[in-house]
Protein backbone atom coordinates (compact mmCIF):
# COMPACT_ATOMS: atom_id res chain seq x y z
CA UNK A 1 0.00 0.00 0.00
CA UNK A 2 0.94 3.76 -0.80
CA UNK A 3 0.74 4.40 2.49
CA UNK A 4 3.36 2.38 4.08
CA UNK A 5 5.87 5.31 2.99
CA UNK A 6 4.11 7.12 5.91
CA UNK A 7 4.44 4.94 9.21
CA UNK A 8 6.05 7.60 10.73
CA UNK A 9 3.60 10.22 9.72
CA UNK A 10 0.79 7.46 11.09
CA UNK A 11 2.34 6.34 14.04
CA UNK A 12 2.48 10.05 15.02
CA UNK A 13 -0.67 11.73 13.89
CA UNK A 14 -3.43 9.11 14.25
CA UNK A 15 -3.42 9.92 18.54
CA UNK A 16 -2.14 13.22 18.54
CA UNK A 17 -4.63 16.34 19.59
CA UNK A 18 -2.04 19.35 19.43
CA UNK A 19 -3.34 20.56 15.75
CA UNK A 20 -6.78 20.23 15.74
CA UNK A 21 -7.36 23.94 16.10
CA UNK A 22 -5.90 24.16 12.81
CA UNK A 23 -8.25 22.47 10.71
CA UNK A 24 -10.12 24.40 8.78
CA UNK A 25 -12.48 21.94 7.41
CA UNK A 26 -12.96 20.73 10.91
CA UNK A 27 -13.72 23.68 12.73
CA UNK A 28 -16.02 24.44 9.81
CA UNK A 29 -18.21 21.21 9.69
CA UNK A 30 -17.97 20.62 13.13
CA UNK A 31 -16.60 16.43 12.70
CA UNK A 32 -13.56 14.80 13.49
CA UNK A 33 -13.38 13.42 10.11
CA UNK A 34 -12.79 16.22 8.93
CA UNK A 35 -9.17 16.71 10.74
CA UNK A 36 -5.63 14.86 10.39
CA UNK A 37 -5.53 13.07 13.39
CA UNK A 38 -8.73 11.11 11.91
CA UNK A 39 -7.32 10.50 8.68
CA UNK A 40 -4.31 9.39 10.16
CA UNK A 41 -6.24 7.04 12.16
CA UNK A 42 -8.24 5.63 9.33
CA UNK A 43 -4.45 4.86 7.60
CA UNK A 44 -3.85 3.09 11.09
CA UNK A 45 -6.73 0.52 10.45
CA UNK A 46 -5.87 0.26 6.92
CA UNK A 47 -2.75 -1.12 7.93
CA UNK A 48 -4.64 -3.83 10.64
CA UNK A 49 -7.32 -4.43 8.23
CA UNK A 50 -6.72 -3.81 4.13
CA UNK A 51 -10.35 -4.59 3.74
CA UNK A 52 -11.46 -1.38 5.20
CA UNK A 53 -10.23 0.51 1.82
CA UNK A 54 -13.50 -0.51 0.68
CA UNK A 55 -14.82 1.57 3.03
CA UNK A 56 -17.19 4.21 1.17
CA UNK A 57 -17.04 6.20 4.73
CA UNK A 58 -13.46 6.24 4.38
CA UNK A 59 -13.15 7.30 1.02
CA UNK A 60 -15.53 10.49 1.16
CA UNK A 61 -14.09 11.75 4.30
CA UNK A 62 -10.37 11.28 2.51
CA UNK A 63 -11.44 13.23 -0.90
CA UNK A 64 -12.53 15.83 1.16
CA UNK A 65 -9.65 16.59 2.85
CA UNK A 66 -8.81 20.35 2.83
CA UNK A 67 -5.13 20.15 2.54
CA UNK A 68 -4.48 23.74 3.77
CA UNK A 69 -0.80 23.02 4.86
CA UNK A 70 -1.54 24.76 8.07
CA UNK A 71 -1.71 21.96 10.51
CA UNK A 72 2.04 20.50 9.12
CA UNK A 73 3.58 23.90 8.93
CA UNK A 74 2.79 24.56 12.52
CA UNK A 75 3.41 21.15 13.60
CA UNK A 76 6.27 20.86 15.86
CA UNK A 77 7.56 18.09 13.77
CA UNK A 78 6.04 19.12 10.49
CA UNK A 79 4.50 15.41 9.68
CA UNK A 80 3.46 15.32 6.19
CA UNK A 81 -0.07 14.64 6.93
CA UNK A 82 -0.98 15.87 3.25
CA UNK A 83 1.44 13.26 1.80
CA UNK A 84 -0.48 10.80 3.77
CA UNK A 85 -3.23 11.82 2.79
CA UNK A 86 -2.75 11.84 -1.26
CA UNK A 87 -0.82 8.59 0.18
CA UNK A 88 -4.22 7.16 1.14
CA UNK A 89 -5.88 8.35 -1.59
CA UNK A 90 -3.90 6.42 -4.25
CA UNK A 91 -4.88 2.97 -2.28
CA UNK A 92 -8.23 4.23 -2.49
CA UNK A 93 -8.27 4.70 -6.17
CA UNK A 94 -6.35 1.51 -6.51
CA UNK A 95 -9.48 -0.25 -5.12
CA UNK A 96 -12.18 1.41 -6.89
CA UNK A 97 -13.45 3.14 -4.32
CA UNK A 98 -13.74 6.13 -5.12
CA UNK A 99 -16.99 8.45 -5.13
CA UNK A 100 -18.74 9.15 -8.26
CA UNK A 101 -18.30 13.40 -7.94
CA UNK A 102 -14.31 12.14 -7.84
CA UNK A 103 -14.37 9.79 -10.72
CA UNK A 104 -16.41 12.30 -12.74
CA UNK A 105 -14.16 15.37 -12.52
CA UNK A 106 -11.16 12.80 -12.97
CA UNK A 107 -11.87 11.75 -16.24
CA UNK A 108 -12.43 15.65 -16.75
CA UNK A 109 -9.20 16.64 -16.01
CA UNK A 110 -7.52 13.34 -17.73
CA UNK A 111 -8.96 14.98 -20.78
CA UNK A 112 -7.57 18.24 -20.54
CA UNK A 113 -6.07 19.84 -23.58
CA UNK A 114 -3.29 21.96 -23.26
CA UNK A 115 -3.53 24.63 -25.66
CA UNK A 116 -1.21 28.03 -26.29
CA UNK A 117 -2.89 31.50 -27.36
CA UNK A 118 -0.61 34.07 -28.79
CA UNK A 119 3.05 34.50 -29.17
CA UNK A 120 6.04 35.89 -26.86
CA UNK A 121 8.69 34.63 -24.82
CA UNK A 122 6.17 34.84 -21.58
CA UNK A 123 3.76 32.33 -20.93
CA UNK A 124 0.85 33.16 -18.44
CA UNK A 125 -1.16 30.56 -17.37
CA UNK A 126 -4.23 31.38 -16.11
CA UNK A 127 -5.86 30.68 -13.11
CA UNK A 128 -9.61 30.60 -14.41
CA UNK A 129 -10.62 33.40 -11.87
CA UNK A 130 -11.51 35.76 -15.03
CA UNK A 131 -10.81 38.76 -12.46
CA UNK A 132 -7.68 37.92 -11.56
CA UNK A 133 -6.45 36.82 -15.26
CA UNK A 134 -7.88 39.99 -17.01
CA UNK A 135 -5.63 42.33 -14.73
CA UNK A 136 -2.50 40.09 -14.56
CA UNK A 137 -2.96 40.39 -18.91
CA UNK A 138 -3.15 44.17 -17.76
CA UNK A 139 -0.11 44.21 -15.98
CA UNK A 140 2.17 42.36 -18.25
CA UNK A 141 1.32 43.44 -21.70
CA UNK A 142 2.07 40.98 -24.59
CA UNK A 143 2.45 37.56 -23.65
CA UNK A 144 0.92 33.86 -25.07
CA UNK A 145 -1.78 32.25 -22.74
CA UNK A 146 -2.91 28.78 -21.30
CA UNK A 147 -6.08 28.42 -19.85
CA UNK A 148 -7.04 24.89 -18.18
CA UNK A 149 -3.48 24.45 -16.97
CA UNK A 150 -4.03 23.39 -12.96
CA UNK A 151 -5.92 20.16 -14.69
CA UNK A 152 -2.43 18.15 -14.19
CA UNK A 153 -1.98 19.38 -10.98
CA UNK A 154 -5.79 18.55 -9.36
CA UNK A 155 -4.83 15.32 -11.07
CA UNK A 156 -1.94 15.09 -8.73
CA UNK A 157 -4.03 15.84 -5.37
CA UNK A 158 -6.55 13.57 -5.51
CA UNK A 159 -4.41 10.91 -6.38
CA UNK A 160 -4.48 10.13 -9.58
CA UNK A 161 -0.85 9.55 -10.19
CA UNK A 162 -0.10 7.91 -13.26
CA UNK A 163 -3.15 10.41 -14.94
CA UNK A 164 -1.21 13.30 -13.71
CA UNK A 165 2.67 12.32 -15.02
CA UNK A 166 0.80 11.58 -18.37
CA UNK A 167 -1.63 14.99 -18.43
CA UNK A 168 2.21 16.70 -16.78
CA UNK A 169 3.63 15.41 -20.14
CA UNK A 170 1.93 16.81 -22.29
CA UNK A 171 1.77 20.01 -20.16
CA UNK A 172 5.01 20.33 -20.51
CA UNK A 173 5.51 19.76 -24.82
CA UNK A 174 2.56 22.42 -24.50
CA UNK A 175 4.78 25.04 -22.94
CA UNK A 176 7.87 24.18 -24.73
CA UNK A 177 10.37 27.29 -26.01
CA UNK A 178 8.69 30.05 -23.38
CA UNK A 179 11.39 31.39 -21.66
CA UNK A 180 9.63 32.43 -18.65
CA UNK A 181 6.14 31.72 -17.14
CA UNK A 182 3.70 34.32 -15.26
CA UNK A 183 1.01 33.25 -13.33
CA UNK A 184 -1.44 34.23 -10.80
CA UNK A 185 -2.43 30.68 -9.83
CA UNK A 186 -0.82 29.90 -6.37
CA UNK A 187 -1.33 25.71 -7.00
CA UNK A 188 0.50 26.05 -10.01
CA UNK A 189 3.19 28.36 -8.89
CA UNK A 190 3.69 24.95 -6.05
CA UNK A 191 3.78 22.82 -8.49
CA UNK A 192 6.21 23.87 -11.35
CA UNK A 193 8.79 24.77 -8.97
CA UNK A 194 8.98 21.27 -7.56
CA UNK A 195 8.67 19.70 -10.72
CA UNK A 196 9.60 22.13 -14.01
CA UNK A 197 13.13 22.38 -13.89
CA UNK A 198 14.65 24.70 -16.55
CA UNK A 199 12.06 27.48 -16.94
CA UNK A 200 11.43 30.03 -14.25
CA UNK A 201 8.14 30.33 -12.61
CA UNK A 202 7.04 33.70 -11.33
CA UNK A 203 4.04 33.89 -9.31
CA UNK A 204 2.38 37.31 -10.20
CA UNK A 205 2.64 38.75 -6.53
CA UNK A 206 6.40 38.28 -7.47
CA UNK A 207 6.16 40.12 -10.55
CA UNK A 208 4.45 43.11 -9.20
CA UNK A 209 7.00 43.43 -5.62
CA UNK A 210 9.60 43.37 -8.29
CA UNK A 211 8.07 45.95 -10.53
CA UNK A 212 7.62 48.35 -7.44
CA UNK A 213 11.56 47.57 -6.12
CA UNK A 214 12.80 48.64 -9.66
CA UNK A 215 10.51 51.75 -9.90
CA UNK A 216 8.39 50.47 -12.51
CA UNK A 217 4.84 49.69 -10.74
CA UNK A 218 3.69 52.33 -7.62
CA UNK A 219 2.28 50.18 -5.11
CA UNK A 220 -1.69 51.59 -4.12
CA UNK A 221 -2.00 52.83 -0.51
CA UNK A 222 -4.45 51.16 1.73
CA UNK A 223 -4.89 53.31 5.31
CA UNK A 224 -5.70 49.53 6.88
CA UNK A 225 -6.05 46.23 5.40
CA UNK A 226 -6.08 42.55 6.25
CA UNK A 227 -3.87 39.47 4.22
CA UNK A 228 -5.29 35.72 3.73
CA UNK A 229 -2.47 34.22 3.53
CA UNK A 230 -1.94 31.72 1.16
CA UNK A 231 -1.97 27.91 1.71
CA UNK A 232 0.53 27.10 -0.86
CA UNK A 233 3.16 30.25 -1.49
CA UNK A 234 2.81 30.20 2.83
CA UNK A 235 2.19 26.78 4.03
CA UNK A 236 3.04 24.70 1.45
CA UNK A 237 6.63 27.61 1.11
CA UNK A 238 6.30 28.59 -2.46
CA UNK A 239 6.59 32.17 -1.98
CA UNK A 240 6.66 34.99 0.72
CA UNK A 241 6.12 37.70 -1.92
CA UNK A 242 2.79 38.20 -0.90
CA UNK A 243 3.34 39.39 2.57
CA UNK A 244 6.32 41.52 1.45
CA UNK A 245 3.79 43.34 -1.04
CA UNK A 246 1.03 43.55 1.52
CA UNK A 247 3.80 45.53 3.70
CA UNK A 248 4.64 47.85 1.52
CA UNK A 249 0.78 48.96 0.61
CA UNK A 250 -0.86 49.32 3.90
CA UNK A 251 1.22 50.61 7.52
CA UNK A 252 -1.94 49.02 9.29
CA UNK A 253 -2.54 45.59 8.61
CA UNK A 254 -5.23 44.30 10.33
CA UNK A 255 -5.17 40.62 11.58
CA UNK A 256 -7.25 38.37 9.57
CA UNK A 257 -9.97 36.10 12.20
CA UNK A 258 -8.15 35.31 15.11
CA UNK A 259 -4.63 33.34 14.15
CA UNK A 260 -2.25 33.93 11.47
CA UNK A 261 -1.20 30.46 12.27
CA UNK A 262 -5.10 28.98 10.85
CA UNK A 263 -6.22 28.60 7.00
CA UNK A 264 -8.67 30.96 5.43
CA UNK A 265 -7.90 30.63 2.53
CA UNK A 266 -11.71 28.11 2.09
CA UNK A 267 -10.10 25.10 0.30
CA UNK A 268 -7.08 26.52 -1.77
CA UNK A 269 -4.97 23.59 -1.14
CA UNK A 270 -7.71 20.80 -1.85
CA UNK A 271 -8.65 22.86 -4.87
CA UNK A 272 -11.57 20.61 -6.14
CA UNK A 273 -13.71 21.09 -3.03
CA UNK A 274 -16.21 23.11 -5.28
CA UNK A 275 -16.69 19.47 -7.53
CA UNK A 276 -16.37 16.94 -4.83
CA UNK A 277 -17.73 18.67 -1.52
CA UNK A 278 -19.72 21.73 -2.60
CA UNK A 279 -21.55 21.66 0.97
CA UNK A 280 -18.53 21.48 2.95
CA UNK A 281 -16.95 24.13 0.65
CA UNK A 282 -19.65 26.69 1.69
CA UNK A 283 -19.59 25.98 5.48
CA UNK A 284 -15.84 26.84 5.30
CA UNK A 285 -16.50 30.28 3.10
CA UNK A 286 -19.30 30.80 5.72
CA UNK A 287 -16.50 30.69 8.62
CA UNK A 288 -14.04 32.23 6.76
CA UNK A 289 -16.24 35.37 5.87
CA UNK A 290 -17.36 35.29 9.31
CA UNK A 291 -13.98 36.22 10.33
CA UNK A 292 -13.80 39.16 8.00
CA UNK A 293 -13.08 42.66 9.31
CA UNK A 294 -15.71 44.87 8.76
CA UNK A 295 -14.76 48.27 7.01
CA UNK A 296 -11.35 46.82 5.95
CA UNK A 297 -10.68 45.47 2.40
CA UNK A 298 -8.95 41.90 2.07
CA UNK A 299 -6.02 40.89 0.24
CA UNK A 300 -5.12 37.38 -1.32
CA UNK A 301 -2.41 36.51 -3.47
CA UNK A 302 -4.60 33.33 -4.12
CA UNK A 303 -7.04 33.41 -7.15
CA UNK A 304 -9.00 30.25 -5.27
CA UNK A 305 -9.91 32.41 -2.23
CA UNK A 306 -11.02 35.12 -3.77
CA UNK A 307 -13.52 33.51 -5.83
CA UNK A 308 -14.66 31.80 -3.04
CA UNK A 309 -15.12 34.28 -0.01
CA UNK A 310 -16.40 37.02 -3.14
CA UNK A 311 -19.01 34.63 -3.03
CA UNK A 312 -20.12 34.55 0.69
CA UNK A 313 -19.80 38.52 0.79
CA UNK A 314 -16.34 39.42 1.87
CA UNK A 315 -14.78 42.58 0.70
CA UNK A 316 -12.10 40.56 -0.66
CA UNK A 317 -9.39 41.30 -3.72
CA UNK A 318 -5.95 39.67 -5.29
CA UNK A 319 -3.08 41.70 -5.29
CA UNK A 320 -3.97 42.04 -9.26
CA UNK A 321 -7.26 43.62 -9.27
CA UNK A 322 -5.95 46.11 -6.91
CA UNK A 323 -2.43 47.07 -8.54
CA UNK A 324 -5.15 47.19 -12.57
CA UNK A 325 -7.67 49.42 -10.83
CA UNK A 326 -10.19 46.35 -10.82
Amino acid sequence: MYIEQYLKVIDSCRFCFMCRHLAAAGNASGRECDTPRVRALIAGRLLCDPEAVKNPDYAETLFEADLTGANRRNCVEHYDEIGLTIAMRRDFIAAGNVPAPVEALAAELTSAVYRVEGQGEVLLLESGYAPSDAALRRLTGAAAVMKGAEAFKKLAVLGYAAEAAESFRRFKAAVAGFKTIVTASTALCDALRREFEGVPVIHSTEFLLDAVKAGKLAAPQLPAASLIASDYLRNYGASGAPEELFAAITPAPVLYGISDEESYSAGEGAMVLDRVAPGLLEKMAARAAAAANGGVKTLTASPHTAAVLRGAGVDIVTFEELFAGC
